[in-house]
């Protein structure tokens, strides 16, 4: 519907503008699926880094204005 669709816009739109290491590990959490565990060992991280970053990204979707549905 025409929500959903605008909701989708609004959220590329914001993932976009994210810096590279959020945008990355946005999409690696919500477009990909991995868990903490999968993204630390693609990115050479620890997990609690993993999750840090991950909630960082999201705290700055919301503040323009999108944030990714929880799976």
């Amino acid at each position: 519907d025409a929500m959903r669709h605008e909701e989708v816009d609004r959220l590329r739109t914001a993932i976009t503008a994210l810096p590279e290491h959020y945008r990355e590990i946005v999409e690696l959490a919500h477009v990909e699926g991995l868990s903490h565990r999968e993204i630390a060992a693609r990115l050479a991280i620890s997990e609690t880094n993993s999750r840090v970053l991950l909630s960082r990204a999201l705290a700055r979707l919301a503040t323009l204005g999108a944030r990714p549905r929880q799976a």
